[in-house]
């Protein structure tokens, strides 16, 4: 939903195998997610606010038709898992 950034304590969140298209630029304000997967769903982009998730260490986007990721996933500095 649009205003999953209104769930600002959430850690963790899966979403593995729903057939989303999109992720909320929302989610970029859930800036305690460690953990956020997506992957088999039918994304085709990531939005930028991605880049707000300084605490996020493993994120799932395997599965999908993504083309790029955006640069603001440079920001994630806690990153250690990125499954494509």
């Amino acid at each position: 939903p649009s205003d999953v950034g209104e769930l600002r304590n959430l850690r963790f969140l899966n979403m593995r195998s729903n057939q989303i298209r999109f992720i909320p630029e929302g989610i970029g304000e859930c800036s305690e997610l460690v953990r956020l997967y997506f992957g088999s769903n039918m994304l085709i982009d990531i939005p930028d606010s991605i880049g707000c998730l300084t605490n996020l260490t493993d994120l799932d986007l395997r599965k999908n038709h993504i083309g790029h990721l955006p640069d603001s996933l440079s920001t994630c500095t806690a990153l250690r898992f990125l499954h494509l």
